[in-house]
């Protein structure tokens, strides 16, 4: 029996519901973690991908265009973008960078 589950027993045990629960090892963003974000305008797709990556263990953030995304990215350290190529304000957006 892990550590954890271990102290699980005894929280239970002893009335203390607040315990964590237990990691499976078995979930790929277990092994490999990577911080996913998803750049998406769709709701539907957004729910779709989302629920797919946390069947893998791992916690997505959802950005609604790419301005959203950049603005995301600026802040916080992404390891993977997923970037639907219809997102209209992302083309936009490369499109100024190129020009300008």
């Amino acid at each position: 029996m892990s550590e954890q589950e271990n102290q699980a027993k005894e929280n239970q045990a002893s009335g203390n519901q607040t315990a964590a629960p237990a990691v499976n090892p078995d979930k790929l963003g277990n092994s490999i973690p990577l911080r996913i974000l998803i750049a998406e305008d769709n709701l539907i797709n957004q729910k779709l991908i989302s629920r797919i990556f946390s069947s893998l263990g791992y916690d997505v953030d959802v950005a609604d265009n790419g301005v959203i995304a950049l603005d995301h990215m600026e802040k916080k350290a992404t390891s993977l973008l997923l970037l639907i190529f219809k997102c209209l304000k992302w083309m936009v957006l490369r499109a100024q960078k190129k020009f300008i």
